[in-house]
């Protein structure tokens, strides 16, 4: 038991680091492009990234199911993958930079499932059970901070030392996951007896919400027709971040003390933080946005480590990035569609929320 929590908190620090680079690559990306002279079309497929992302959350879960004990080989190329990130420093060709970043994104669909996987079998039998993704995504979103505030300071000089100093963090977070792995190796033998239990209705009944939650860059898109500076975007997104932090350790609590109940959080505050960038609160936007990501990082996926069995959690997870994904692009892509008209919009956003707690109560 000692053993696994150890490996939970240096997983942790792993994700923080990691974080750190490519929060901070992307804090800057946009202007970075913009320097590098890219084209509105190379600019406008960075999105792909997201998309291919999502769809290795799936692949990867299928393939961590066959491996097993054997899945931290995969964590190992994900988190390696972020390599991407400091190479931007070196090259200045826009189309190179595109494919770097696609690079990066793969890496972190790649290692997702399994590592939402591990945190779920490492603290199953530990007193942090119930509260572990809220203690992860304090660790993963303090990186998230950290990161943009280094570049900032570097950027000044120039994009070349931004992305330079982002080696620091990268090679920490190499050694600190070979340090996890080393320990790992030793307990997972035993950990993965095979199952196939997917638990589909509660998949897409916690993916539905995000048809209907809008993406920041949506959001970002929607308050600059309203007229909002993007310093004042830049402020929401930050209060969202720090929302995200505070918020984890106490959602995860109370999904530990009520259960399914607080899965309605998600519908509850994607439905609000879109309704909130449509009339114009950008600061309320922002608290809600950060409430809705962080239900996503932590009661969602713990109420999914609490459905399968270890066997089956590589595969579910999987799944789970996978719907998500798909529901968070093809939802977007209907509420752009629908920005020009607002009470249609409002009436879409509302309908998706409603189905998806219809659908929760079928899954329970």
């Amino acid at each position: 038991m000692r053993s696994s929590v150890v490996i939970f908190i240096l997983i942790g620090i792993v994700a923080m680091l990691a974080d750190m680079v490519y929060e901070g690559g992307r804090s800057v990306l946009g202007p970075y492009m913009e320097f590098l002279e890219a084209s509105m079309l190379v600019v406008g497929a960075v999105s792909i990234g997201d998309v291919i992302g999502y769809l290795f959350r799936g692949l990867s879960g299928a393939l961590a199911y066959r491996l097993g004990g054997r899945a931290w080989v995969l964590l190992l190329a994900g988190y390696g993958l972020n390599v991407a990130v400091p190479l931007l420093a070196y090259l200045g060709d826009p189309m190179i930079a595109l494919i770097l970043i696609v690079v990066e994104r793969s890496g972190k669909g790649i290692r997702a499932p399994v590592k939402d996987a591990l945190i779920a079998d490492l603290t199953e039998h530990t007193r942090i059970r119930g509260i572990a993704y809220g203690v992860h995504e304090v660790l993963d979103q303090t990186g998230a901070v950290l990161g943009p505030f280094i570049v900032a300071y570097r950027v000044s000089e120039s994009y070349t030392s931004a992305y330079t100093i982002l080696w620091i963090p990268y090679m920490a977070s190499m050694v600190v996951l070979g340090v996890a792995l080393l320990l790992y190796r030793r307990i997972s033998k035993t950990m993965y007896p095979r199952g196939d239990t997917i638990p589909w209705g509660y998949i897409i009944s916690v993916s539905l919400p995000m048809a209907g939650f809008m993406h920041w860059a949506l959001a970002g898109y929607v308050m600059g027709l309203e007229g909002v500076g993007p310093a004042t975007v830049a402020i929401a997104y930050t209060l969202a971040m720090l929302v995200d932090v505070v918020a984890a350790i106490p959602l995860s609590l109370l999904y530990r003390r009520v259960g399914d109940a607080s899965l309605l959080v998600a519908p509850l505050m994607s439905g609000l933080a879109s309704i909130a960038v449509i009339k114009g609160g950008v600061l309320v936007a922002g608290a809600f946005w950060g409430l809705a990501m962080v239900v996503y990082e932590t009661i969602v996926k713990a109420g999914l480590a609490d459905r399968v069995p270890s066997g089956s959690r590589f595969y579910s997870f999987g799944m789970l990035g996978l719907a998500q994904g798909l529901a968070w692009t093809i939802g977007n892509m209907v509420m752009s569609i629908l920005s020009d008209n607002e009470p249609l919009l409002i009436l879409y956003i509302l309908a998706v929320q409603l189905a998806s707690v219809v659908v929760l109560y079928k899954s329970r």
